[in-house]
């Protein structure tokens, strides 16, 4: 399933503010496309499976902090889903 989160275009001069390592930081909203939406299985030693899926609500590029190498640094809200089915379910 494809999602498309679209936000409205943002301008240079408009200003989301984000924390980000404890600090107060200038970002952009960016809009974005969902090319896959995976789930993480696991087996747990009792035999039950706990799927997870994150889903992502934003995606902020900040402004005038980079990475060391200089490529830019993105921060992510959303939340993670998590969905358990008993050892006995599956039998």
């Amino acid at each position: 399933m494809t999602e498309i989160r679209e936000k409205s275009a943002i301008s240079v001069s408009e200003k989301v503010r984000v924390v980000y390592e404890g600090e107060t930081v200038d970002a952009d909203e960016l809009s974005f496309k969902v090319q896959a939406d995976p789930v993480l299985s696991c087996e747990v030693s009792d035999g039950a499976i706990i799927e997870v899926r994150h889903q992502v609500k934003s995606i902020y590029r900040l402004r005038d902090k980079k990475k060391p190498d200089g490529s830019p640094i993105y921060i992510m809200t959303g939340r993670v889903e998590t969905k358990t089915i008993p050892a006995t379910a599956k039998d």
